[in-house]
């Protein structure tokens, strides 16, 4: 009788070379766990009768360097649905190394020394999942990923954190059924045209920490596409519209000084947009007009921008006219001082704005249009004055913060009647002047605190050097003689007087 909880374990010493230990964990209804550094060698086999039983292999203390084929072969390969063999010193993958797994469905060989891999998972027309990141794999050949001429059931292949420079036109041209692809941190320059056309199904795609300037293949094939990463790489320009799918696009920590925004009008379920830590200068579209849709039916998403770090110094009044539908809105530390009347009427329902660490100067109309809006955050800006009026119209705002600017006082009544829903608004206690002076003084008292010490100390020290002088020398002993000499001296001589 099997429980879910109920742990046993079958150890086999077989007569083998090696002696090898293979633990087998049983895991209830006909679920194992296989732990064993070559279960070729296992000769007692796990029973099960209610059906076909789920194993998961864990490769242990392997010494080997290359994967032969069939160099895992056991009476137990039907069954494998989960391999496991991560942090060893694999370094060369042959053809067909675990075609022995037919009914695999997951495969772990990350972590090793993989440079050379070839066709080695041929014939695994189960596996839905493999991970082979954390090797040194440099290049992938036509056939590396070739499982079956008519099903391949491969979703999701991680090769991330390796040695790739290049992706050739055929890497992938097997993976008609891959959703998810990771190939972040690696040396990627150059990626061929034609690959996409074998990734019609992907949805999700990492490209990030490589060393690519551009990304001139055709994504028309990648229709599907829902996120792409492209952070932390030398791209400066950048062609999106044919992601007709996308829905989040990551390009942070590049060099892009232009984009297109524009695109983002043929894209109808986008939902966020980093462009943080590049070189844009202005938020402006290419194209003037755009049709905005005022449908109280039409539905609404959580969209994000992030363009904090950046040069930005200008944003056109047109600009939201493709992100009006935006709700949380980063424009920290650029170099904005203005934002002219109007900027924010196509807006319809930001929730959030950070325009902190800039230059900003406030005006009546700085924030008109912002009906929605619920915080705002002008930190850092060098601010002076904060009044009512420059929130007028801001009918849901919660809260301001405020900090780190030389305000010196706010009139809450005034607040109170303009803004009716405002609870917060965060002031830095003490503004930036009176904040140095006050760190100024606490440093002063400090340092005399610290003086009196090390003086006090010093005269400590002094005195104890002298006493211990007068003692050592013995001083203070021709000191009483002197005075006893001298007291008995006296008495003599008026002895004499008297007599």
């Amino acid at each position: 009788m099997y429980k879910n909880v109920y742990l046993w374990f079958i150890i086999t010493y077989l007569i083998h070379p090696s002696h090898t230990l293979c633990i087998i964990q049983d895991n209830g209804l006909c679920f194992f766990t296989i732990t064993c550094q070559n279960p070729s060698v296992i000769a007692a086999e796990p029973f099960c009768n209610h059906g076909d039983m789920y194993i998961t292999l864990t490769i242990h203390n392997s010494t080997v360097e290359e994967i032969t084929p069939n160099f895992f072969a056991s009476k137990l390969d039907p069954w494998i649905r989960i391999f496991n063999a991560i942090g060893y010193n694999w370094t060369v993958v042959h053809p067909f190394a675990f075609s022995n797994f037919k009914n695999v469905l997951y495969m772990d060989i990350s972590d090793n020394k993989i440079n050379d891999i070839g066709p080695a998972f041929k014939d695994l027309k189960e596996l839905d999942s493999l991970n082979l990141s954390r090797n040194r794999i440099e290049d992938i050949g036509p056939n590396t990923f070739y499982i079956s001429n008519n099903v391949n059931r491969l979703y999701l292949l991680d090769l991330s954190y390796n040695r790739l420079t290049y992706l050739p036109d055929k890497a992938f041209q097997h993976l008609n059924n891959l959703r998810k692809l990771y190939l972040q941190g690696n040396q990627i320059t150059v990626i061929e045209n034609v690959w996409p056309k074998y990734l019609r199904s992907l949805d999700y795609l990492n490209l990030c920490c490589n060393n690519m300037s551009s990304l001139n293949t055709p994504l028309k094939y990648m229709k599907k596409l829902k996120e792409i990463n492209l952070s932390t790489n030398k791209i400066e320009h950048l062609n999106i519209s044919e992601l007709i799918s996308l829905e989040t696009i990551d390009l942070s920590h590049n060099k892009i000084k232009h984009f297109r925004f524009d695109y983002f009008d043929k894209i109808p379920h986008f939902m966020k947009l980093d462009l943080s830590y590049n070189k844009i200068t202005k938020l402006k579209r290419e194209k003037a007009k755009r049709k905005v849709s005022n449908d109280i039916n039409t539905p609404l998403r959580s969209v994000k921008l992030d363009f904090k770090h950046n040069h930005i110094s200008y944003i056109d009044k047109n600009f939201f006219l493709t992100f009006n539908y935006i709700r949380y809105l980063i424009l920290r530390s650029n170099k904005i001082t203005i934002l002219h009347p109007g900027t924010f009427k196509h807006v319809r329902v930001l929730r959030f704005l950070d325009i902190s660490s800039n230059t900003l100067k406030l005006d009546d109309q700085t924030f008109r249009g912002l009906k929605k809006t619920e915080i705002i955050d002008i930190s850092k800006n060098n601010i002076f004055v904060l009044k009512a009026a420059f929130f007028k119209g801001c009918v849901r705002l919660t809260k301001i913060v405020a900090i780190r600017n030389p305000i010196k006082s706010v009139n809450l009544r005034e607040f109170k009647n303009t803004v009716p829903k405002l609870a917060k608004i965060l002031l830095t206690p003490v503004s930036d002047s009176s904040y140095l002076q006050f760190i100024n003084e606490l440093l002063y008292i400090i340092l005399e605190f610290l003086i009196d010490v090390v003086l006090t100390f010093v005269l400590f020290l002094l005195l104890f050097g002298i006493l211990f002088l007068f003692i050592y020398i013995g001083l203070y002993r021709r000191i009483i003689c002197y005075y006893i000499l001298k007291c008995a001296r006296s008495v003599m001589a008026r002895n004499r007087r008297l007599k």
